[in-house]
């Protein structure tokens, strides 16, 4: 998608309040299922392992996936200031955000 000049994702992490960041704990998840499956994910529920972010790990590339505006609409202002809602109606609108 990035190649042919699309945006892939519009991340909303910002909820306003105590609600924050749990987009962003669903997103992390959802890599880990689908790279390391369930059984992985049910033995770091409350410590993560460092194994995930070290280069190669299954999120390695999610630093520059929620900061590069290639990857994501607004880049890292956009991922950490964007409402979920607010996320989701840039890209399913009559003109997609990029």
């Amino acid at each position: 998608m990035v190649a042919d000049g699309h945006v892939p994702w519009s991340m909303g992490f910002n909820n306003g309040g105590a609600a924050d960041g749990w987009t962003g704990s669903d997103f992390i998840q959802d890599i880990l299922l689908a790279t390391q499956g369930p059984d992985y994910v049910n033995g770091i529920i409350a410590v993560p392992h460092l194994t995930m972010i070290r280069s190669g790990g299954s999120l390695s590339n999610l630093p520059e996936w929620a900061s590069d505006p290639k990857y994501t609409v607004g880049g890292a202002s956009g991922t950490v200031n964007t409402k979920f809602l607010d996320a989701i109606y840039k890209v399913f609108s009559n003109r997609p955000k990029r």
